[in-house]
């Protein structure tokens, strides 16, 4: 390999990883829930924290509809277009006061973090065709992802002490990969015919079975996991553990431990092969458990650690086997009802959790949910040992 297709390699790597980061940009806005709430004590908090929740729901048609726009548009187009609405409608709340203008501008926001999300891992499909180089870049991904919501949380609370309006220019960060938008090639997205004859299906009408596997799987296991982050700092305040400080600490040691696990992932690919989410899972629950019975801030900060580690590698798998079993004309669809899945999983997890303590009865437990996720994911990691779903070279 000479020089410049050496450099031409290390910026596209660079292009799919800054992606990564806007995915990590409601953790910008959640740090100032607090603050928002005192500057519109005239509406009740939970109106408030739509503030940062509605991007979770406005994104949904743009993940829906990413891989007609793709298809349309192409990656580069597409890809500024989400970036152009998501700086647009984060940074114009900066010069505004009325709570419905902001409400709106957050809205904006969730259309173009529709278009970016799903974006890092249908970049790296089209640019990496080897396998074992998109799942390192896959992996370095999800490294990128949990950098980008420790940055949006430190920087945004960073902001937020200096004034409540200078919490919207967190947003600034989406730049980076705006800049690098500018300049990426547009990656084809053609299917060869020998992947039409391995992927054994007609690439033009649909997506195959393995691939819906993969994004119903992780929807699954995103609606287990998420009564985590919902649940936490009920967990630390009402059981006297610590404070909103130490709730913030405990949230940034998950995202710690996900940034080494994008990492991570990469080396068990290489040496670990189809075991490589039965390990993956026996880290996160290992992490669960000992959340489970942790009665101290710093057991939690390790058990946040440990999860978080195992989590990114799990995620990693699942958007790694979406990409290998999607003929290239589908991966940015398929990533787009990836992401959808995880936003509506996000979205209905506190009723879903709700529901199991409710068939246990165990309402009113917050850590339950918790337990059943470390459960569940002990099963799944069975599952895997003897159906790892994605082919490994012998």
């Amino acid at each position: 390999m000479d020089s410049s297709v050496k450099r031409n390699s290390l910026f596209l790597t660079m292009a799919v990883l800054v992606v990564y980061l806007v995915a990590g940009a409601p953790n910008g806005v959640t740090v100032g829930i607090a603050k928002l709430s005192t500057q519109y004590p005239q509406y009740p908090f939970t109106t408030v924290v739509l503030l940062s929740t509605i991007v979770s729901l406005t994104c949904l048609p743009t993940n829906m509809l990413f891989g007609t726009i793709v298809k349309k548009l192409g990656f580069k187009v597409t890809n500024l277009i989400g970036l152009v609405l998501f700086l647009l409608g984060g940074l114009i709340p900066f010069f505004l006061t009325n709570f419905w203008a902001i409400l709106i501008c957050r809205m904006v926001v969730g259309l173009g973090f529709g278009l970016s999300v799903p974006m890092g891992v249908s970049l790296a499909s089209a640019y990496f065709k080897d396998e074992t180089v998109r799942g390192r870049i896959i992996g370095g991904g999800n490294a990128f992802l949990n950098l980008g919501a420790m940055l949006f949380s430190l920087i945004g609370g960073l902001l937020v002490t200096i004034g409540i309006k200078y919490l919207w220019l967190v947003h600034l960060i989406a730049i980076i990969p705006f800049i690098f938008g500018l300049i990426m090639p547009e990656p084809e997205l053609k299917d060869t015919p020998a992947e039409r004859e391995a992927k054994g299906v007609d690439v033009q009408r649909k997506i195959p079975g393995l691939t819906w596997f993969f994004i119903i799987a992780f929807s699954i296991m995103m609606a287990f996991c998420y009564p985590y982050f919902l649940n936490l700092s009920s967990i630390v305040a009402n059981e006297g553990i610590g404070t909103a400080v130490q709730v913030g600490t405990i949230f940034s040691m998950w995202n710690a431990g996900g940034f080494i696990g994008g990492f991570v992932f990469s080396f068990l690919m290489k040496n670990a092969k189809r075991m490589t989410f039965p390990l993956s899972a026996l880290v996160n629950s290992a992490g669960l458990f000992l959340f489970f019975f942790s009665k101290t801030v710093l057991m939690m900060e390790a058990a946040s650690f440990i999860a978080g580690l195992g989590w990114a590698a799990i995620m990693s798998y699942m958007y790694l086997g979406v990409s290998i079993t999607a003929p290239a004309s589908k991966i940015p669809q398929a990533n787009g009802f990836m992401v959808l899945g995880n936003n509506l999983a996000m979205f209905f997890a506190n009723y879903f959790g709700i529901a199991l303590c409710t068939v246990f009865g165990k309402v009113g437990d917050l850590r339950f949910p918790i337990l059943l996720y470390a459960i569940f994911m002990v099963i799944c990691g069975i599952f895997f040992v003897f159906k790892p779903m994605i082919k490994f070279e012998k």
